[in-house]
């Protein structure tokens, strides 16, 4: 399947991506979304309570991605798991 990618390979998608933020584990946890992959304004993050996700702030309230548990930008005071 790789090699298949390699010959077929095109920059139909266009997206924000510096190389540098491979080596800053901050910028990639707390300024990627976890929905959409594009980069998010400080003021603009919402998390996931569950797995402290960052979302964009148009996800609000929608269901999480990833735990598939919790509402993005929900605050909780904690979460009992059975």
């Amino acid at each position: 399947m790789y090699a298949v990618c390699e010959q077929k390979g095109t920059n139909q998608h266009s997206i924000e991506f510096e190389p540098a933020w491979l080596n800053d584990d901050d910028f990639v946890t707390n300024r990627i979304c976890a929905k959409s992959l594009r980069v998010i304004k400080v003021s603009d993050v919402k998390r996931d309570p569950f797995v402290k996700a960052a979302y964009s702030k148009e996800f609000d309230g929608q269901l999480d991605e990833i735990s598939g548990v919790c509402k993005i930008g929900m605050e909780c005071l904690g979460l009992k798991i059975h």
